[in-house]
């Protein structure tokens, strides 16, 4: 399946229950979209084929969680592409698992910018390489916590590379505090 945008004055969405699509498609002159992931539940979107295509000419953005208890998570599978003119945040949560992107297979985050947010307690928002993937021409940002707190984070695990992205890791707020990690 395909989902495709155009043109809406509804503009914020979410989604509710675990869903898979080959590609999301923004069309030429569609508006600037926000994605959730909004369920209370354990709640992923899994991108199978080609992956996001931004036609809009605006940034198209992607939020993990709008804070439930379990995990949730973007998906890309194959050789999906994160595309371009979109970003990815990942909130830390105060709950029992992470909200993060993840890539697998052949995939790649293409030109997307990530953040990963670090929080005062709890589990940092994180993104992931996995197997073959790629960070692409990406930017990544991991965000750094306070003292005491947990730091956002990207893993690059296998026969991942990071190519031409750009990685950034800010440090955190307080005396004593850490930041951002790869």
């Amino acid at each position: 399946d395909t989902a495709t945008f155009d043109f809406s004055t509804v503009t914020n969405l979410s989604t509710s229950d675990q869903t898979e699509v080959d590609s999301i498609v923004f069309n030429p002159g569609a508006s600037a979209y926000t994605i959730t992931l909004a369920s209370p539940e354990q709640e992923f979107l899994y991108i199978s084929g080609i992956g996001i295509v931004n036609n809009s000419g605006v940034t198209q953005t992607f939020v993990s969680s709008d804070g439930g208890f379990f995990f949730h998570a973007f998906y890309f599978f194959n050789n999906a592409t994160a595309g371009d003119l979109t970003v990815f945040y990942n909130p830390a949560i105060e709950a029992t698992a992470w909200c993060k992107t993840t890539f697998l297979d052949s995939s790649n985050a293409g030109s997307s910018t990530i953040t990963n947010a670090g929080g005062p307690a709890g589990f940092p928002g994180q993104t992931e390489f996995l197997n073959q993937s790629s960070a692409a021409n990406a930017t990544i940002i991991n965000e750094g916590a306070p003292t005491g707190g947990v730091n956002g984070k990207t893993f690059f695990v296998e026969d991942t590379s990071a190519a031409t992205a750009t990685l950034i890791n800010n440090g955190g707020t307080g005396e004593g505090a850490s930041g951002g990690y790869i």
